[in-house]
């Protein structure tokens, strides 16, 4: 069991803040900690075994970032309004 914790962006194709706090209950219930919410989403953390589990797709990590090796499958629960579920990758500064 992969015990590391990884944050991920459930992406909405709406602006809702209803439909985000739909969406954090969802989360939780599939075991899932909530970082953030906002109309336009929700950030949340989990462990790559239940991220592997909730999204049927394996999950790499490396230096570069964290990724899904293939398009992730929402669970019904979660497909209404989402574009997308995705790692963020800490932004570049250039000076």
């Amino acid at each position: 069991m992969n015990s590391i914790m990884i944050k991920a962006r459930l992406a909405l194709s709406t602006r809702s803040q209803e439909l985000a706090e739909k969406y954090v209950r969802e989360l939780d219930n599939l075991g899932f900690s909530i970082v953030q919410v906002t109309p336009r989403g929700v950030n949340f953390e989990g462990t790559i075994d239940l991220f592997e589990c909730t999204f049927k797709s394996r999950v790499t990590q490396s230096s570069d970032g964290v990724w899904f090796e293939n398009v992730p499958v929402f669970p019904e629960a979660l497909e209404e309004s989402v574009d997308a579920v995705y790692f963020p990758t800490k932004p570049t500064f250039f000076g």
